[in-house]
């Protein structure tokens, strides 16, 4: 990965731009600056916007879903973006979200979304945007030409999805020793020139009214995860192989940087093996980056599993979980007052600090018995003297209040709760 921009150079030497990302031909043979990041700056969006910033960069190429966690560590303060002049990105699918951000974040810099398969010597279509739009893969290249075709390799009307295929002097000859992929991929092409071929991408577009192509998705199961072709069938059968796992169904999220495996276990199957396994299959990149578990999957009339519903159920669940544990922090922040109120009445102190140590403030193994009583008249839960012993902060009571307080008592507990508390009155008394 390379980066361009402006820093000190040799005497009489000025350099019209600095790159990082790739575009390292285009960048030397124009007469630029080549910043080459390190192997652990490439894999750092922290150090990648460090760079940027520490070397006056003005373009830069990288993947979409690396590029929206360079914008968050300058957003944090761990880097610099201004000196940006263009950003291209490619080897994903560029999301709206991504292109509003862009121009947040950098409001005087291009933003360039590139498309185009090796197949094709990487570069087939660019959309240049200098303010906020939709996101399109935009119009061909120069020398490239493009079809839309339906299953039979015949135009589409204008609007409607077909297959992309490219064509021009950029298609490769096919794939080195596989024949039947070659002549599966690269067909004859019927409007070009004698012997001239069409590359079929599998990906699914359309023509919008503006003559733009928009990308709809694949004709296939490939997607393209942090810029590595995967076959998620492919990745499907390698979960399919961990023990434990009675059926496994894989998709990706929106923005294409996430693989999310969905699985059923086999009856009695160890929840946490399968886990463990299913994160370290190999080749890594068929490594699922989340796991979710499901009693059985949902099934399209045609008897396939229903993808949609697995990822519906997943964000429900997320929903409440998210709810749930919001519900749980404010129960937690008001149980935290009370346990406050319950210190300043034990103590005699006006302001009682949540994490500060209650034998800091002047506590002492009475004070903490009648802290116990005091605990119960402001929360209406139980802890036990030990527990209070454990967990000396006003955060940590109200925690454990929360998870494992007694929110009613017995009769005969009840007794001797009041019991112990007269006697600890009593010798309070006498000291």
């Amino acid at each position: 990965m390379g980066v361009s921009g402006h820093r000190p150079f040799p005497s009489g030497v000025a350099p019209r731009l600095r790159f990082v990302g790739g575009g390292h031909l285009g960048t030397l043979t124009s007469g630029g600056c080549l910043v080459v990041a390190s192997d652990q700056q490439r894999r750092d969006p922290a150090e990648l916007a460090a760079l940027i910033g520490g070397f006056d960069v003005t373009h830069t190429l990288m993947i979409p879903a690396m590029y929206r966690m360079v914008i968050d560590s300058a957003a944090s303060g761990q880097g610099n973006l201004t000196s940006l002049r263009s950003v291209t990105v490619a080897g994903e699918a560029l999301d709206d979200s991504l292109i509003q951000r862009h121009f947040e974040a950098v409001p005087g810099a291009e933003l360039v979304n590139e498309y185009g398969p090796s197949e094709a010597t990487v570069w087939a279509t660019f959309r240049r945007y200098t303010e906020p739009a939709a996101s399109t893969i935009g119009q061909a290249v120069p020398g490239t030409r493009l079809y839309v075709l339906d299953k039979q390799q015949k135009p589409v009307a204008e609007g409607e999805p077909g297959e992309l295929c490219v064509a021009g002097p950029g298609v490769t000859r096919g794939y080195l020793n596989r024949p039947a992929a070659t002549e599966a991929a690269f067909l004859a092409d019927p409007w070009g020139e004698p012997n001239e071929r069409l590359y079929r991408t599998g990906d699914l577009v359309r023509r919008n009214e503006s003559g733009e192509l928009e990308f709809l998705g694949r004709v296939d199961r490939q997607v393209k995860l942090r810029g590595q072709r995967l076959q998620l069938e492919a990745v499907e059968l390698v979960l399919h192989a961990v023990d434990g796992v009675a059926d496994a169904a894989v998709s990706t999220d929106a923005e294409r940087a996430t693989l999310i495996a969905h699985l059923r276990l086999d009856e009695g199957a160890d929840e946490a093996a399968v886990r463990k396994a299913a994160a370290e299959v190999s080749p890594a990149e068929y490594r699922p980056d989340r796991i979710h578990l499901h009693a059985h999957f949902p099934v399209t009339t045609n008897g396939k599993v229903d993808l949609a519903l697995l990822e519906r159920s997943v964000r429900e669940t997320g929903a409440k979980e998210s709810e749930k544990a919001n519900e749980e922090r404010q129960n937690c922040e008001d149980l935290t007052e009370r346990v406050i109120a319950a210190w300043r009445e034990v103590l005699g102190v006006e302001t009682v600090p949540p994490d500060v140590n209650f034998f800091d403030l002047g506590g002492s193994s009475l004070t903490l018995m009648k802290l116990q009583g005091a605990l119960e008249r402001h929360t209406g839960r139980h802890a036990t003297v030990v527990s209070l012993f454990r967990h000396t902060t006003a955060t940590a009571q109200a925690k454990v209040l929360l998870e494992g307080g007694d929110t009613g008592m017995t009769d005969r507990g009840d007794r001797v709760r009041r019991q112990a508390r007269r006697r600890v009155r009593s010798e309070g008394d006498r000291i």
